[in-house]
């Protein structure tokens, strides 16, 4: 390998879309992106029910092609954080590449995230999608996903998986429980500086996604769950401000009642009886939030480093012929 170049490696998951894989093998193939002088592409099988290929096409710069063998089907963001903690545990690259196999992160953009991670050492270059092949339905529901998201957490995410990392954030991030969850809300939690670079969200080569609804709620629930302290934290002023004002309010209510003429008899009893329940049940989500966020800081987190070698099963190399 030439003085200053870099080893790249490649991490994506894969369940049962197997002919969209080899394709992005054959098109990571043909790639050269400049300062990079070789390609390892570990595909992490999550849970395939279908058997994977006995080999891959070979040519240009990839030189490695390997199989991390999960145990069972994790999802897509545990078999990334497994993925990560495999190519640290291999301590083979200098940067890492995350990408998803079926087209929707599009390989020919992974020169411009290479060159912009250059660009900036020590950064995390991600990519922010400018344009995106979903339906009109999913686009509404996806603004109003960004803004709740925003209104619970007061973070604002708007990359997804498609990233380019230096080794030393690849190895933070193999390390934090967040990753486990959901690796854009890992970045953001874990400070790295980031690079945005724009692209376009591809086309999958292959069937339909089936991740429905409801998988696209628990992924958004996933990455809430990164920021839960933040949550509580913010359900916890507003139940204060609640107690605070159902106090203020009942205070408002039994001086109209004792020092003015305007009280209606028995209207001042419903009232306060009803500010009292308001009062009582902020109270119980303080106490409860609380709770839940001090229990959570005591229990350790779940670190792909530490479930590597409990839910992979092994990682071997995909014959390359030719």
């Amino acid at each position: 390998m030439e003085e200053g170049a870099l080893r790249l490696a490649l991490v994506t998951p894969v369940h049962d879309d197997w002919p969209a894989f080899l394709r992005l093998v054959g098109e990571i193939s043909a790639l050269s992106p400049q300062g990079v002088a070789a390609i390892d592409i570990l595909v992490v099988n999550d849970g395939s029910l279908l058997p994977p290929p006995e080999a891959v096409p070979a040519g240009g710069l990839v030189e490695r092609v390997e199989i991390l063998e999960l145990a069972c089907n994790l999802g897509h963001q545990r078999a990334i954080a497994l993925g990560l903690a495999q190519v640290v545990t291999a301590g083979r690259a200098d940067i890492v590449a995350v990408m998803d196999s079926d087209g929707e992160d599009r390989p020919q953009d992974l020169a411009a995230l290479i060159a912009a991670q250059a660009a900036a050492p020590g950064s995390v270059a991600v990519a922010r999608r400018t344009r995106r092949s979903e339906g009109p339905v999913f686009a509404l529901f996806y603004v109003l996903y960004k803004l709740l998201f925003r209104m619970l957490t007061g973070q604002s995410i708007s990359f997804g998986n498609f990233a380019v990392l230096p080794f030393a954030a690849a190895r933070r991030l193999a390390y934090m429980a967040e990753t486990w969850n959901h690796l854009a809300g890992a970045l953001v939690r874990s400070r790295l500086p980031l690079a945005m670079v724009p692209t376009a969200r591809g086309r999958r080569w292959f069937g339909v996604s089936r991740l429905g609804f409801i998988g696209v709620t628990v992924h958004g629930l996933q990455a809430v769950s990164v920021f839960a302290d933040r949550l509580f934290a913010r359900l916890l002023l507003v139940s204060a401000g609640l107690a605070a004002f159902s106090l203020g309010a009942a205070a408002v209510v039994v001086g109209i009642r004792l020092f003015t003429t305007l009280a209606i008899p028995g209207w001042a009893s419903g009232i306060v009886g009803l500010l009292a329940v308001v009062f009582l049940q902020a109270i119980l989500l303080s106490v409860s939030g609380v709770v839940l966020v001090l229990s959570s800081r005591a229990m350790p987190g779940v670190v792909p480093m530490r479930m590597l070698a409990d839910l992979a099963l092994g990682c071997r190399p995909i014959a390359r012929p030719g």
